[in-house]
């Protein structure tokens, strides 16, 4: 379902879903497969809109640990590219 709202471009009611994502007695291959598909994208989109995404991004990069996945190198590149960001605009 979270995937289907980030593709229409409704990043509130996907980032609303996160929380009934739980890695609890999930075997790693289908863990693996929602950093993936689900929250890479969603912290990726997030960072895009904006210094307000972006936190949100940082807030649901926070849920990813919370709830027992792990980010794998992707999730950490689409965080570093914000704070890059951050400074940027910070040092203007």
């Amino acid at each position: 379902m979270i995937e289907i709202f980030l593709k229409l471009g409704k990043l509130d009611a996907a980032v609303l879903r996160v929380p009934r994502l739980h890695a609890k007695d999930m075997q790693d291959a289908i863990k693996k497969s929602l950093v993936r598909n689900v929250w890479n994208p969603l912290i990726a989109a997030l960072t895009k809109t904006g210094r307000q995404g972006a936190t949100d991004a940082v807030m649901v990069y926070k849920m990813l640990g919370e709830q027992g996945f792990s980010p794998d190198a992707f999730t950490v590149t689409y965080l570093i590219g914000y704070a890059s960001m951050l400074h940027i605009i910070s040092s203007d």
